[in-house]
């Protein structure tokens, strides 16, 4: 059992000491500049969560005053976006990076609002459909040590 131990912990030593070899990086003039850019391309999918709160009073501006309404809104279905931007990456030393992408999200949302207080004549409720274009987002990427390990701030 003695030897077991040993040969493994021996085994680890070695294989340890194997592993601190200097390995030939993929694109040194590229991974080792002080500053580098990139560009950012691609697709993303928008969707809008909304909570419906219920019956609400409503001033109709006719005179009459204030009224109960049941209204509710909807996004029935998944939009796609297109998204441009650009990457910056300030190295730092040989294990720190610090990368801002400021990116641009373009695409609309398809909105369904619901009157269930006013009916048409089929007895369903009266609706009303808005397309809202999307906003600019500013997102910021950190990265120390890895690109893996990165924190990602989202700036509206």
């Amino acid at each position: 059992m003695k030897r077991i131990i040993l040969s493994l912990s021996l085994l680890a030593i070695v294989l340890g000491g194997h592993a601190q070899e200097r390995k030939v990086q993929n694109r040194p003039y590229t991974d080792l500049r002080e500053f580098h850019f990139g560009v950012l391309v691609g697709t993303h999918l928008q969707d809008l969560e909304l909570n419906n709160v219920g019956p609400q009073m409503i001033d109709l501006e006719d005179g009459n005053g204030l009224v109960e309404k049941t209204i509710s809104a909807d996004q029935d279905r998944w939009d796609a976006g297109f998204t441009v931007g650009v990457l910056g990456e300030l190295r730092l030393n040989s294990t720190f990076q610090f990368r801002i992408a400021p990116a641009m999200y373009f695409g609309t949302r398809h909105l369904t609002f619901r009157n269930h207080t006013d009916l048409t004549a089929q007895g369903e409720p009266t609706e009303q459909v808005q397309e809202m274009k999307t906003a600019t987002y500013l997102v910021l990427l950190t990265s120390l040590l890895q690109p893996q390990d990165s924190i990602i701030i989202v700036l509206m």
